[in-house]
C-alpha cells in the first residue's frame, strides 16, 4: 500500500467517513489543485486550513448543526464548498455550498457531481489555453503585417488590428474574445467568443462580463456600437448565449442570424447591463437630439467606474449642462463654464461620500459575518438624494457631539449643498431650509449637507444657529473643503474627457 492510500485510508479514519472514489482518485491522482481559479483542497493531511482535514474541522465547528457527513474542499471568505456524502455514495458525491457565518441558512446544492465538475473545470481551461495560442499567433502575424515588433517592443495595438480580451475572477479567465474594428462596417469585427461561469459567482456573471467588456470596447474605438461575428463564431451567427442574454433583458436581435448586432440594440444592452433606470435613459435621449450626451457614452463613463449611476442621475437631473460635468467636456480655460460644472460635480460627490460615511458607521458596529447583507441606498430625487438602509444608523458630521438616529422605516433626505463662502449665505440657506421642508414628511429625517467651510467659520456659525432652530433640519459637514471636493471632480472630468481612442 503506497503513501497516498495510506493517507486517504487515515483522512477517512479522522473524519468518520467513506469518501467516494471519485474523490479518491482526484487524491491520488493530484492531491490537491486548482480548478476554475479556485483550489480544491486534499493532501497533505493536517489541521491548516489549507488541506481537507483542517478545512472539515472548521466547517464542523462553525455549523454542529449540520451532519458530521459533510467534507469540506473549499474555503471561500464566509463559504464552504463540500462534498455531500449524507447519502453514502460510492462513486461519486454531489457539491454543496455551507454559509459558515450563519446557522439559519441551509446548504445550497451548486453541482451535482464532483467528477463532472472537475471535467468541466479541466474541458474548459484546455478550450482556453488552446484559444489563447492561437490567439498569440494571430496577434504576432497582425503585428508583423503592420510592421511592429512583437514582445510588447514598438507600437501598441490599435483599435483596427486584432485584440485579444480577457475577463478574469480569481485569476480564472471566464471570458475570451478578439475582436477589432472594421472602418467599412463602422463597427467591431469579432473573431473569438467563450464565456463561462466561476462556480464560486451567480450563473450568467461570465457571458455579462465578456459582453460589457466588448460593449466598452466598441464604444473606446471610436465607431458605432455595431458588432459582426465571424463564421468562427457560432458558424457566423451571433452566439447563443449572447442572444438569451439580450433577450432577458427584452432585446430582441433581429440580424442574430447573420451575425449582426445593431448600433441601437448594443446600445441598449450597455444600458441595461449596467443597471441605468429607464427614466434616466429617457433623460440622456432627450440630450442625444441635441447631439450633446449619447446613451452609449455614459453607458461607458459608468461602466468604466468614473461616475456611479447615482451621481450621473442627479448630475442630469440638476444641472443645466450635465454633458460638461460627465463627458468632461468643460475645460479649466473656459472658466465660468468650468466653475459652474464643478460646484454640480461637487454636490454628486458628496452624496457618495455621506453614503459611504454611512456604510463604515454600519459595518463597524456588526461582527464581519453579519456585514454581507447591510446596505445603504442612494435614490437621486429633483434637488435631493434619498437614502434607505436596512439597519439604524447615526447621522455622521454633526455640528455637535449629539445623536440622531436614523431607523430602517425612515427616509434620510439630503439636500447637498457644498459651496464656498459667499455674501448672502443666509439668503441661500433660507432657501434651501425651505426646499427640505416642503419636500419631506413628518417622518422622514431631513438634512443641509454643507463643505468644510461652513463649518470653520465662526461669522456663519450663528447664523446657522438662528437659522436651523426649530426647524427640525439637521446640518451635516463634509470633512473635505470645496477645493479638495473639486480636485476629485477635475480628476474625473479628465478622465472622462480621454476615454475614446
Amino acid at each position: 500500500m503506497d503513501s497516498q492510500d495510506d493517507q486517504t485510508q487515515l483522512l477517512e479514519a479522522l473524519l468518520g467517513v467513506s469518501l467516494p472514489i471519485s474523490y479518491v482518485r482526484f487524491l491520488s491522482e493530484r492531491g490537491s489543485n486548482l480548478v476554475n481559479g479556485l483550489p480544491v483542497l486534499g493532501f497533505p493531511l493536517s489541521l491548516e486550513l489549507s488541506s481537507v482535514w483542517g478545512a472539515t474541522e472548521l466547517v464542523r465547528a462553525a455549523r454542529p448543526d449540520l451532519p458530521q457527513s459533510l467534507v469540506a474542499i473549499r474555503l471561500l471568505d464566509t463559504r464552504a464548498l463540500c462534498l455531500d456524502l449524507r447519502q453514502q455514495p460510492q462513486d461519486d458525491a454531489p457539491l454543496i455550498e455551507v454559509n459558515l457565518g450563519k446557522q439559519d441558512i441551509l446548504p445550497v446544492c451548486v453541482h451535482g457531481s464532483f467528477e463532472r465538475y472537475l471535467e468541466e473545470g479541466d474541458r474548459t481551461q484546455r478550450r482556453i489555453e488552446r484559444t489563447l495560442q492561437q490567439l498569440e499567433k494571430r496577434r504576432v502575424q497582425s503585428y508583423e503585417q503592420a510592421g511592429y515588433e512583437h514582445a510588447g517592443k514598438g507600437k501598441l495595438p490599435r483599435p483596427h488590428h486584432w485584440r485579444t480580451l480577457r475577463s478574469c475572477v480569481h485569476d480564472q479567465v471566464i471570458g475570451l474574445t478578439a475582436v477589432r474594428y472594421k472602418p467599412e462596417l463602422n463597427g467591431l469585427l469579432i473573431d473569438v467568443f467563450i464565456a463561462t461561469d466561476h462556480p464560486s459567482y451567480e450563473e450568467g456573471h461570465g457571458i455579462r462580463a465578456l459582453t460589457m467588456l466588448i460593449l466598452s470596447d466598441a464604444y473606446r474605438s471610436g465607431g458605432s456600437m455595431r458588432l459582426t461575428f465571424t463564421p468562427n463564431v457560432n458558424g457566423g451567427r451571433v452566439p447563443d448565449e449572447f442572444v438569451d442574454l439580450a433577450t432577458q433583458y427584452g432585446i430582441s436581435l433581429e440580424q442574430a442570424a447573420e451575425g449582426e448586432v445593431t448600433h441601437e440594440e448594443a446600445t441598449n444592452l450597455f444600458a441595461l447591463l449596467i443597471g441605468l433606470p429607464s427614466e434616466v435613459q429617457e433623460l440622456v435621449r432627450n440630450r442625444q437630439e441635441a447631439g450633446t450626451l449619447t446613451l452609449e457614452g455614459l453607458s461607458y463613463i459608468i461602466a468604466s467606474g468614473i461616475w456611479t449611476i447615482e451621481e450621473a442621475t442627479w448630475i442630469l437631473t440638476n444641472a443645466p449642462r450635465p454633458e460638461g460635468i460627465l463627458l468632461g467636456t468643460d475645460l479649466p480655460e473656459g472658466r465660468l463654464l468650468y466653475l459652474e460644472s464643478l460646484s454640480y460635480g461637487r454636490a454628486a460627490l458628496a452624496i457618495t461620500r455621506l453614503q459611504q460615511r454611512i456604510l463604515v458607521w454600519l459595518r463597524e458596529e456588526v461582527s464581519p459575518e453579519q456585514q454581507e447583507g447591510i446596505y445603504c441606498l442612494v435614490e437621486p430625487k429633483d434637488n435631493f438624494c434619498i437614502l434607505r438602509s436596512n439597519r439604524d444608523f447615526h447621522l455622521p458630521w454633526l455640528i455637535d457631539d449629539s445623536t440622531v438616529v436614523v431607523k430602517p422605516s425612515q427616509s434620510l433626505i439630503v439636500l447637498p449643498r457644498p459651496r464656498s463662502l459667499i455674501s448672502d449665505d443666509k439668503a441661500q440657506l433660507e432657501a434651501d431650509i425651505k426646499l427640505l421642508q416642503d419636500k419631506g414628511t413628518e417622518r422622514d429625517v431631513e438634512a443641509l449637507l454643507a463643505s468644510a467651510e461652513l463649518k470653520d467659520s465662526n461669522g456663519i456659525q450663528k447664523t446657522l444657529e438662528a437659522t436651523l432652530q426649530g426647524r427640525g433640519i439637521y446640518l451635516l459637514f463634509l470633512p473635505l473643503t470645496c477645493g479638495e471636493l473639486d480636485e476629485e471632480v477635475d480628476k474625473r472630468m479628465a478622465q472622462a474627457r480621454v476615454v475614446r481612442k
